[in-house]
């Protein structure tokens, strides 16, 4: 919901030794003119050598209240995206990025407040006439 934390939980298997140069979640959308557009993120690791082994993080995002929910129809929908970065173990100039995906619905909260109306505005000015009318969310 919009205004509350999205905890986020995250599981790391490492067969052998690893070295990591990023590691981190992103809460993503991607609207018609853009490609992917980032609402926020929060790093799990930094730049470190983690040993064979399991690793459990929980992180929590705060989806701020100026977020608009996920609107099937418009198709503006969420994602949250999983990223590891380490060094490619053949080619030192690239990293080998590893990428995963979760959909997730954004829903506004019910309230009492005040709901907000469209505010039409009309200006005639030596015979030119200009209409404007506002696009409310609900």
């Amino acid at each position: 919901y919009l205004g509350d934390k999205l905890k986020v939980r995250t599981t790391f298997n490492f067969d052998e030794d690893s070295s990591i140069l990023w590691s981190g979640i992103r809460l993503l959308t991607h609207p018609p003119c853009l490609k992917e557009l980032q609402i926020t993120k929060e790093e799990i690791f930094s730049k470190g050598k983690f040993e064979k082994g399991e690793y459990i993080r929980e992180k929590s995002f705060l989806i701020k209240n100026n977020v608009i929910p996920t609107i099937k129809k418009r198709n503006l929908e969420y994602e949250i995206k999983l990223i590891l970065r380490q060094p490619h173990p053949n080619n030192p100039d690239d990293d080998l990025v590893v990428n995963k995906t979760q959909k997730i619905e954004i829903k506004a909260k019910e309230s009492n407040k005040q709901v907000i109306k469209p505010n039409p505005l009309s200006i005639s000015i030596s015979g030119l006439k200009i209409d404007l009318s506002k696009d409310v969310f609900k």
